[in-house]
């Protein structure tokens, strides 16, 4: 009977430990992504509330790997890494539009020299021993 009473006061008590940070997570990165055109001050928010529950469940993973609580550690990897996958396709998806609304560059393109002006002759390229 003692180990059903220490089992159930480890559920309620690990389950929340585990429960709270992963709605804080997921809630941040909803915030983060439904709210970015609309309100973006909710928007902000959302970016630290992501990063702190990310950084509380990366540290809770570690905690319960020292102490050797592999299921409570495994559960607890598995929520960060629930909450790895929607930051990363985020990312890409940044960094995809990023590279693909990327400028030409247009510098001194219709650029002419007007013909008084006299040009030098280049430098010679260093030689190197």
């Amino acid at each position: 009977m003692e180990q059903s009473g220490e089992h159930c006061f480890r559920e309620r008590v690990v389950m929340r430990r585990i429960g709270m940070p992963l709605t804080v997570t997921l809630a941040g990165f909803v915030l983060l992504v439904l709210c970015r055109g609309r309100s973006s001050w909710l928007s902000v928010i959302g970016i630290p509330m992501y990063l702190i529950g990310l950084l509380y469940l990366s540290v809770q993973t570690v905690g319960y790997t020292i102490l050797r609580q592999w299921p409570t550690a495994l559960w607890v990897g598995l929520s960060v890494v629930l909450c790895l996958v929607p930051g990363c396709v985020m990312v890409w998806g940044v960094l995809s539009l990023a590279q693909a609304l990327q400028s030409e560059d247009g510098f001194a393109k219709d650029l002419e020299i007007p013909a008084n002006v006299q040009a030098a002759d280049p430098l010679p390229e260093p030689i190197h021993t």
